[in-house]
C-alpha cells in the first residue's frame, strides 16, 4: 500500500517520536505536582477537571452563547456552560454571568485601550525575563502604538530591578 503524502506513517520511528512526546508531557506533569508555578496564568487543575478537559469537548467549537450557537451538536456544551453560568450568578449573587474564557492577550487590549491612548509611554517585564507576550512591541502593546520601555529583571531576588 502506498504512503499518502502528508499522512502520519505509524512506523517505528515515528511511534518512538510519540513515546518521547508522551515522556516530556508526563515530565512536564511531575514537574507542576512536584513544583511551585510562578506564572501567574498557569493553573494546576483538579482531577476532576483533567477529566472534562480531556475528554473530546476541547477540541470542539461552541462558539456563541448557549442555545445560540453557531455550530450543530453544542447541546452538552449548553448544558455545562448554562450550570457554570447558575453557579457563578449563585456565588457572585449577579443577575447576570458570563463564564467564557478570554485570554491575557485581549485583556491587556481592554486595559490599554481603556487606560492608554497611542504615542503614551507605558514600561513593563520584557518578554526575555518573563513578561507576557502582548507586552511586546509586537503584541498588544504595537496594536495600540504605546512606546514600551522594558525594565531590568533582578534574577537573583525574582523582582524587577528599579535602579538598574
Amino acid at each position: 500500500m502506498a504512503e499518502i503524502p502528508g499522512s502520519w506513517n505509524p512506523s517505528e520511528i515515528n511511534l518512538t517520536k510519540a513515546k518521547s512526546v508522551i515522556q516530556a508531557t508526563k515530565a512536564s506533569g511531575d514537574l507542576y505536582r512536584n513544583g511551585l508555578g510562578m506564572i501567574a496564568s498557569e493553573n494546576i487543575v483538579s482531577p476532576l477537571v483533567q477529566k472534562v478537559v480531556c475528554s473530546d469537548l476541547h477540541g470542539r467549537y461552541a462558539e456563541g452563547l448557549p442555545g445560540k450557537r453557531y455550530y450543530q451538536g453544542c447541546d452538552d456544551f449548553d448544558t455545562i456552560e448554562s450550570l457554570g453560568i447558575d453557579l457563578a450568578k449563585k456565588v457572585f449573587k449577579a443577575e447576570f454571568a458570563n463564564i467564557q474564557s478570554t485570554s491575557g492577550t485581549v485583556s491587556n487590549i481592554a486595559a490599554l485601550k481603556a487606560l492608554a491612548k497611542p504615542g503614551d509611554k507605558i514600561t513593563a517585564v520584557s518578554t526575555a525575563d518573563g513578561g507576557h507576550i502582548s507586552h511586546a512591541r509586537m503584541g498588544a502593546v504595537g496594536l495600540r502604538d504605546l512606546d514600551l520601555s522594558t525594565y531590568p529583571w533582578d534574577i537573583d531576588r525574582m523582582e524587577p530591578d528599579i535602579d538598574g
